[in-house]
């Protein structure tokens, strides 16, 4: 089973209870990697030789609003394309959260495993909050 150590929503390493890193593993750990995909930028990590990490989200910056929120999902799916062996993405929503200046990105999965034995399991649903000043103040 794969494992990954736990971070929390800010991307701090997460202690447990007797202060020592906390571990991740299973529908926390894909929640947990879609969420990093999606936050950091495609080809800014220098070990990711291939450039397959992150998303091009950051490419929206300045945007008309509503050009940007309609080019989201798409991007979205790019950046998790790598992750298709171990998910399905059912589907993505996208809204904008003027306080924070942030686009809101909901994104329904499921995991293949959990597709292959039980089809009934309802999806999961991670929600991320991404940093996009898109100009005009994100209202579509």
């Amino acid at each position: 089973m794969a494992w990954d150590l736990a971070l929390s929503h800010h991307g701090d390493l997460i202690l447990n209870a007797v202060r020592d890193v906390a571990g991740i593993s299973g529908e926390g750990l894909i929640a947990q990697r879609i969420m990093i995909r999606l936050r950091v930028l495609q080809g800014a990590w220098i070990y990711d030789e291939e450039s397959t990490l992150g998303s091009m989200l950051h490419t929206l910056i300045g945007r008309p609003p509503a050009d940007a929120m309609a080019t989201i999902p798409a991007l979205v799916r790019q950046a998790l394309r790598p992750m298709s062996s171990d998910i399905l993405i059912q589907d993505v929503t996208v809204g904008f959260d003027r306080e924070s200046n942030s686009v809101v990105i909901m994104v329904a999965y499921r995991a293949v495993s959990v597709d292959n034995q039980a089809p009934g399991v309802p999806e999961n649903i991670v929600t991320v909050s991404v940093p996009i000043p898109i100009s005009g103040g994100g209202g579509v």
